[in-house]
């Protein structure tokens, strides 16, 4: 993209060959929370996917088990449960 200073050849080559969009935006700036928004059309604060889920190395995850603790889960069980309460653009 003509920066002076970093080289990325090989994303310099995909885009010559690929259309690219230099005025792109997104709705938040984590991961689950735009895709949640590309799916529904809606933004995070109205599909309440506002975080992505925590990783299985943070602190109080057991990560022989993969298991979060009790709170997480039921925080996590929330934010799916609010997300499929609201319509999404593949159904």
């Amino acid at each position: 993209m003509g920066h002076k200073v970093i080289e990325t050849p090989n994303l310099d080559k995909l885009a010559s060959e690929s259309r690219v969009f230099t005025r792109a935006y997104v709705t938040a700036p984590l991961c689950g929370p735009s895709l949640a928004s590309i799916i529904t059309g809606l933004h995070p604060h109205q599909h309440k996917k506002t975080n992505n889920d925590p990783s299985y190395f943070e602190e109080g995850i057991n990560a022989n088990t993969k298991e979060w603790p009790k709170e997480r889960r039921q925080l996590r069980e929330q934010v799916i449960s609010n997300f499929t309460k609201v319509p999404r653009i593949p159904e």
